[in-house]
């Protein structure tokens, strides 16, 4: 449940629930992909209690999700290029989260018809460079803003493949034994040889991937690239993990 700060439900969540991964196997053998014991239930929050709407006044302060200046000026300079009028303006940047505004006098009295044409406004937002990593199911996610500073990439694997099969012993006859079935235990290593990639200054995202793809890398080893990269400061991006 989603509580507020005065301790209300305002939420609950309900629904499937996607996990991204599965368990199979039997006697004694089994497989796992990703993580099946974790997942996310989307768009799953059931609304138990409206939250507060007051009436808004000819004073408002737009709060942004993500803080940026670049954005909150681009959203100031939208709203005066639309409702300024000579040097008097309607709205500023106060800090990167917060812009404020305030309603001409045509809007006085019709907020609701300010508001309505104040969110029709477009704006690009400045997106800063970002690589998403999901863990649970190797998923990656990067923008076209990444960008990779030179760096010569070494990578190997090393395998360990455990497997157990299942053979019956027989007693001798008229020893008064019985059958039994015993398992078999046999361990295999191999260790790949590292593979090697170099990037140039100012690489893009599709000559990464490009690079990675070359060697063999799949999404579980480019996820361990990137956070060796970004410890390494050749990765110009935000690595966040989910």
């Amino acid at each position: 449940s989603l509580r507020g700060p005065d301790g209300q439900v305002y939420a609950v969540a309900q629904g499937p629930v996607v996990t991204g991964g599965f368990v199979a196997g039997g006697l004694g053998t089994q497989q796992t992909v990703n993580h099946p014991t974790t997942g996310r239930v989307p768009n799953g929050a059931i609304i138990e209690r409206a939250a507060p709407s007051p009436a808004p006044g000819a004073k408002l302060r737009l709060q942004l999700r993500q803080a940026d200046f670049t954005t909150a000026v681009r959203i100031a300079e939208a709203i005066n290029k639309k409702f300024a009028s000579g040097s008097s303006l309607v709205a500023r940047a106060e800090n990167p989260a917060v812009v404020a505004v305030e309603a001409p006098a045509l809007f006085a009295e019709r907020m609701p018809e300010f508001l309505a044409e104040m969110e029709n406004l477009t704006v690009e937002a400045d997106r800063p460079a970002k690589v998403v990593v999901n863990e649970r199911t190797g998923t990656i996610v990067m923008g076209k803003e990444v960008r990779i500073s030179p760096v010569a990439i070494m990578h190997g694997s090393l395998t360990v493949e455990i497997q157990t099969s299942f053979s019956v012993s027989q007693p001798a006859p008229l020893s008064g034994g019985t059958t039994q079935v015993v398992p078999q235990v046999g361990v295999g290593v191999k260790e790949d040889k590292a593979r090697n990639v170099v990037l140039k200054q100012g690489a893009t995202v599709e000559e990464l991937v490009r690079a990675l793809s070359a060697i063999g890398s799949t999404p579980r080893d480019i996820i361990a690239i990137l956070q060796n990269l970004r410890a390494a400061g050749a990765l110009e991006a935000e690595l966040e993990v989910i």
